[in-house]
C-alpha cells in the first residue's frame, strides 16, 4: 500500500503519467454514465458511476490535424465509481485566501 501512496504535486502528476490510457465516451450513450447526488450536512455528496476503455493511445495522421487515436478493443471494457463531498471552502482556509 506504501507503493500507492503520492505525497506532492510532482510525485502524484508522475504517479497519473503512468496510469494506463483511457477513453471515456461521455458524448455516447447516457446509460454508459450515472451521477447521483444528495446532500448531507450542508454538503453535497456526490457519486459517479461510469464506464471507459482501456488500451494504448497511438500517434495518427489525419488530412488536416495531427492527432492521438486510441487503439483498443472491447476486451478492455471498465467500470469505475467515485464518491465526492464537496463542501463550500473555509473562511480564511488556504484556497479562499488564494483565490481573493
Amino acid at each position: 500500500m506504501v507503493k500507492s501512496l503520492h505525497i506532492g504535486g510532482e510525485d502524484t502528476v508522475k504517479a497519473i503519467v503512468n496510469l494506463p490510457a483511457t477513453k471515456h465516451d461521455i458524448a455516447g450513450p447516457p446509460e454508459k454514465f450515472c451521477v447521483d447526488s444528495f446532500p448531507v450536512d450542508g454538503r453535497l455528496l456526490l457519486t459517479i458511476h461510469g464506464e471507459f476503455i482501456e488500451g494504448e493511445l497511438q500517434p495518427c495522421v489525419t488530412r488536416v490535424f495531427r492527432l492521438t487515436c486510441f487503439a483498443g478493443g472491447t476486451e478492455g471494457i471498465r467500470s469505475f465509481d467515485r464518491t465526492f463531498i464537496l463542501a463550500s471552502a473555509e473562511p480564511g482556509s488556504r484556497y479562499v485566501l488564494h483565490m481573493q
